[in-house]
């Protein structure tokens, strides 16, 4: 089912991206892509090179291939792995919130919103799993990936993906967001 879906997906992202003199390419990979050597260094050359030639790399698990039992879980996890290959500095996850509360936001006044996270505790992992009812991923799953790149001396931001330019709003000191400081 999910190979059906990869063409219009594509299809999407190339429309996107060429409003933007743009161009796209898609990268399918495993867990095993990742953890063996010979395949993580296949990978990370053809990101370098994709990135050369100014292409913007469409990362997903390759579902065709993955197993239930060898999956990443989701694409935040799958951000971290990939933000551990190539060494990044710094990892941003969008989410519809803006980043971990001390308790599930239940109205946009709440300013319980954790600023800064040095050190993944029981009490941080608590404050994710109480607001991640709803489904795969969720801020559970942002909580584990900012904790495989914390490993690798690599920050992680969460901030909301729902305010126009999410990325670029990150330069300005008002923009909500947790920080994960590797």
């Amino acid at each position: 089912v999910a190979a059906r879906g990869q063409i219009e997906l594509m299809t999407a992202w190339k429309i996107e991206f060429k409003k933007y003199k743009k161009q796209v390419a898609q990268i399918l990979l495993s867990p095993s892509d990742i953890k063996n050597k010979k395949s993580s260094k296949n990978a990370m050359a053809t990101l370098e090179n994709l990135l050369n030639f100014n292409c913007v790399p469409i990362i997903n698990e390759n579902d065709s291939t993955s197993t239930d039992e060898i999956k990443f879980g989701d694409n935040d996890i799958l951000a971290a792995q990939i933000a551990v290959l190539i060494n990044a500095d710094h990892l941003v996850l969008l989410s519809n919130v803006d980043g971990l509360y001390k308790e599930p936001p239940k109205n946009k006044k709440n300013d319980d919103l954790v600023i800064e996270v040095k050190s993944i505790t029981k009490k941080i992992k608590d404050m994710a799993g109480a607001a991640s009812k709803l489904g795969k991923g969720g801020m559970i799953s942002k909580i584990k990936a900012a904790e495989i790149c914390m490993k690798s001396k690599c920050s992680v931001i969460i901030t909301s993906g729902l305010k126009e330019n999410p990325i670029k709003s990150l330069n300005n000191k008002k923009t909500k967001s947790t920080k994960f400081i590797a």
